[in-house]
């Protein structure tokens, strides 16, 4: 459905925007991905969870915390390309 403001733009700027959106798009969730795997990495590889288990970490709030941590951040993700849509 085009809006009468989508109509409105002119022909040369609603095709730039109609190349340009795919990026902008798919790099609102690369960004999380990235971050997300990267840190998975890091934490396998200064074994950061062996040692909060060690000190009494349980599994519930382990993923608990992963849980929450990737909620804000989809969350946040979302809202962005709501707002780009």
């Amino acid at each position: 459905m085009m809006t009468p403001e989508f109509q409105s733009i002119t022909p040369q700027a609603s095709s730039q925007i109609r190349f340009m959106f795919p990026f902008f798009y798919l790099s609102i969730f690369i960004v999380p991905l990235h971050y997300i795997s990267s840190r998975i990495a890091e934490e396998k590889e200064h074994k950061a969870r062996e040692g909060m288990k060690i000190m009494g970490l349980t599994d519930a709030a382990y993923y608990k915390s992963w849980f929450v941590f990737n909620l804000l951040l989809m969350g946040f993700t979302c809202f962005l390309a709501t707002s780009i849509m």
